[in-house]
């Protein structure tokens, strides 16, 4: 034994040695070579290695590699990390039910939400005493979500209330009929908080990096446990960091990296919701671009007061909501901003807004970084909502936006919305600035602050734009994983915001204090009273006919007048025909880019508008059919150069984004466009995988959704021509539906709104009923008696026919497939549906 361990030392040193030998430089995808000499200046960084120059030449530095979170290059924590690979093989992979602790409506409520492998009631209990002596039950909701490898998997909210400040609870979860440990779980000073917050964890995101001392990249299994390591280490700092008092955290998107459905999305949730600091700690989540096309984050959140979209042409699965709450004396608002377009964002910071008028401290927390200078997507994708937000947070005085997708560090001086607009509604410079400064209190700040927050693990690091940008303040890469702390404080009728980012390894800080003072209750107080809506929010009414709406709200419409904002009392229901379909109505563009059925679009701040065509305003029609307008992009005005063709069609590029050129509309009969991908030519192709959303197949070397009926098409004989589609409007026949004479009604709760009679708010679909016709129904919130459910792969269970008295509140689930709550809404709430999983009760 004494010789093996006296050899031992030796090979590890020599399998070192050949390790640094390996240029890790030459194996990049633009490769370069090594540097004779380990001694060479480090002139520059990537996440590989570090690289200087020799005799004029670039070359790797052999010697300063892993400019990332690879967790074998740290000697300090190696027995952990070995017994904690053994550990995620063997144990915490495969778990799929962990629990999300998810901040409620206000402080005095809690959300857990969590996968469970049966439908048994959820059930959650909260008590003071150890000895659960006092322990008060409170029961949720499940719905079915999926089979993953032929085992069911349901969707368990449950909501806690009573909550109070300064106390020491406990809570247990009751898992598949099981009762688990309790947890404790510790509620803080109101007037003396921390909210953390963090950039992109991005679990998994630290594959196709080269290996410890290897030339070989890693994979997707062994970067996933990578990063579930270093996010552990990230929450227990911040914790440390906090003196163990943290009251919320603020996720800003990707919380993982796998961007499709299956084991590897949810073993990344699983190492994402694995620390068990955080069954002690409310997570708020924004959506990132990494989790938008599954409906996985949506299964594992129990989001309070969720906004869904509830747009007509919506081909997107719903993979989040929009949400918001208050923490004290703090708003928090959410934005899903991979989908929303601006008429979105508008109703849901006004509606928060309507619910929380009075609170000191706005933040708004959204993946996309619109103020941000990273060089993969601030000056892209990242733009399509800059002119909409700057002038909403402008108007509702947001203090703080914190985003992440760069996987860089930005700070802001103050940002302010400042009237730019040219004849596109889309200028990116629709802003001014105030200066900012670190180490000063500054007092009753104007405008907004944004944080570009870099990645929390380490898992990946992104370049630096070179161009400057007036409205940035300070920015790094150090390669290093951070988190932010902001620290909330009330004295002497006073309110004091001090912000913090710090380094995870070092728990040093490496920017701030950012400090911010104003007088308690400064928001509630106005200076204007005129009987305008925009008075509790500190504005006038406008005061001149011609003031253009800049933007809708739940209560009425805002211009913009001399330097400020002022009041309209009009609400968009009253003159946008376009908002009965979700959508607001154009209010600067002159371009007509759709015509169709319901009326003519325009496209602005990444969505459609309707137009407004009463003669005053002339319009451009350069399309009628645009293919990229639901896709978040505008067709071409100028170019005609094909920059790059996908699936959807050919693309260009002006105006310093994206735009489409040709392609095709997306096909609203088949079911796995909402998906992403089109369905196949024919009913009979070749099942290659199936799941809860359908039977997948291949054409041309991609996925395709297999339709359960052909789609009817147009045969011509020699004497007569007939269709079988549907005509541009309804056609009557021998029926009736909810009042609707000459109509069938829908019978799927998935089939898609295409037609709305405005005069009447009926809303029309289009289905194949058993007779062969496919035709216009009426689409109904419940379904008449004589309707049956459609046959589906997914397995129903028998529930019980609710009674009269028993209905669902507002946002709470009113039907989907193995729903075992009530299926009628409250008042005058309606039953929107979702898809065949889902569907929520909403205000009309």
């Amino acid at each position: 034994m004494k010789y093996i361990f006296t050899i031992l030392p030796i090979i590890l040193a020599c399998l070192k040695v050949k390790g640094e030998d390996v240029c890790w430089s030459q194996n990049l995808k633009d490769k370069f070579p090594c540097c004779k000499s380990d001694n060479v200046e480090v002139a520059g960084k990537q996440m590989d290695g570090s690289w200087g120059y020799e005799n004029g030449e670039k070359c790797g530095i052999r010697n300063q590699r892993y400019n990332w979170n690879l967790r074998d290059k740290y000697d300090e924590t190696r027995n952990q990390w070995e017994e904690f690979k053994v550990k995620w093989d063997n144990e915490y992979k495969y778990d799929y039910q962990r629990i999300a602790v998810i901040p409620g409506e206000d402080e005095t409520k809690l959300n857990f939400g969590w996968e469970s492998t049966t439908n048994s009631k959820p059930v959650i209990r909260f008590f003071y005493n150890e000895d659960m002596t006092d322990f008060e039950e409170f029961t949720g909701t499940t719905e079915y979500y999926r089979k993953l490898n032929s085992q069911k998997y349901y969707f368990n909210k449950v909501t806690v209330t009573g909550i109070e400040p300064n106390s020491v609870y406990h809570y247990q979860r009751k898992l598949n009929d099981e009762w688990e440990d309790p947890v404790q779980f510790n509620t803080h000073d109101p007037d003396n908080f921390k909210f953390v917050f963090v950039g992109d964890p991005q679990i998994g995101g630290s594959g196709d990096r080269l290996g410890y001392n290897s030339s070989t990249k890693i994979g997707v299994d062994s970067a996933t446990r990578n990063d579930a390591f270093n996010w552990n280490v990230t929450v227990n700092n911040f914790f440390e960091q906090t003196d163990g008092k943290p009251s919320l955290l603020l996720s800003a998107g990707d919380q993982v990296d796998y961007g499709s459905d299956g084991d590897t999305q949810e073993q990344q949730y699983s190492a994402y919701l694995l620390p068990d600091l955080l069954k002690t700690l409310p997570i708020a989540p924004a959506l990132g671009n990494h989790e938008m096309n599954t409906e996985n984050f949506r299964h594992h959140f129990n989001v309070p007061n969720p906004l869904p979209r509830n747009k007509v042409y919506d081909y997107n699965i719903v993979s989040a909501f929009n949400y918001y709450f208050k923490y004290n004396n703090v708003l928090v608002v959410v934005l899903e901003t991979n989908y929303n377009d601006c008429h979105e964002c508008e109703l849901t910071v006004s509606k928060a807004l309507e619910a929380y008028p009075e609170t000191d401290w706005r933040v708004a927390l959204f993946h996309q970084d619109i103020y941000g200078n990273g060089k993969t997507h601030s000056q892209g994708d990242a733009q399509k909502l800059r002119p909409c937000l700057t002038g909403l947070f402008d108007i509702y005085n947001f203090d703080v936006v914190i985003n992440g997708h760069d996987h860089v560090y930005t700070t802001t001086h103050f940002v302010n919305f400042s009237d730019k607009t040219n004849d596109d509604g889309n200028d990116k410079n629709d802003y001014s600035i105030s200066k900012i400064e670190t180490n000063t209190v500054i007092k009753n700040p104007k405008g907004t602050f944004y944080i570009t927050a870099n990645c929390s693990t380490g898992s990946k690091f992104n370049e630096l734009e070179s161009k400057e940008f007036d409205y940035v303040f300070n920015y790094n890469q150090s390669f290093t994983s951070t988190f932010g702390v902001l620290d909330f404080k009330k004295e002497d009728g006073k309110v004091k915001l001090e912000i913090n980012i710090f380094e995870v390894d070092s728990n040093s800080i490496i920017d701030g204090p950012y400090i911010f003072e104003k007088e308690m209750g400064a928001n509630s107080v106005s200076s204007y009273d005129d009987n305008s809506f925009a008075n509790k929010f500190g504005y006038p009414r406008c005061q001149e006919s011609s003031t253009k709406i800049k933007y809708s709200s739940f209560n009425g419409s805002w211009g913009y007048e001399n330097g400020s904002w002022c009041g309209i009392d009009k609400k968009d229901t009253e003159y946008c025909w376009a908002s009965q379909l979700g959508y607001s109505c154009c209010r600067n563009t002159r371009y007509i880019e759709i015509v169709d059925i319901n009326g003519k679009w325009g496209f602005e701040n990444g969505g459609r508008c309707g137009i407004i065509d009463d003669g005053s305003e002339e319009y451009i029609e350069i399309s009628r059919n645009c293919f990229s307008i639901d896709l978040g992009y505008p067709c071409c005005k100028k170019t005609q150069k094909v920059e790059s063709k996908d699936s959807d069609g050919t693309w260009g590029y002006e105006n310093g984004g994206w735009c489409g050129l040709e392609g095709r509309m997306r096909d609203i009969t088949c079911w796995s466009e909402r998906k992403g991908f089109p369905c196949c030519s024919s009913k009979d192709t070749k099942v290659d995988y199936e799941d809860s959303d359908g039977k997948w197949g291949h054409e041309n070397n991609q996925w395709c959704g297999i339709r359960t009926e052909e789609v009817p098409t147009t045969t011509t004989t020699t004497t007569t021509t007939t269709t079988t589609s549907p005509s541009a409007t309804p056609t009557k026949v021998s029926k009736i539906c909810n009042n609707v004479k000459g109509y069938r009604c829908c019978k799927k709760s998935t089939t898609i709104i295409e037609n709305i009679d405005r005069k009447t708010n009926v809303k029309y679909g289009i289905e194949k009923f058993e007779d062969g016709n496919r035709e216009w129904c009426v689409i109904v919130s419940t379904p008449d008696d004589d309707i049956t459910p459609t046959t589906t792969s997914i397995e129903y269970i028998p529930t019980p026919t609710p009674t009269e008295e028993v209905c669902a509140t507002v946002f709470e689930q009113c039907g989907g497939a193995e729903h075992n709550g009530p299926f009628k809404c409250c008042g005058n709430l309606v039953c929107v549906s979702f898809g065949m999983y889902y569907s929520q009760c909403l205000e009309q």
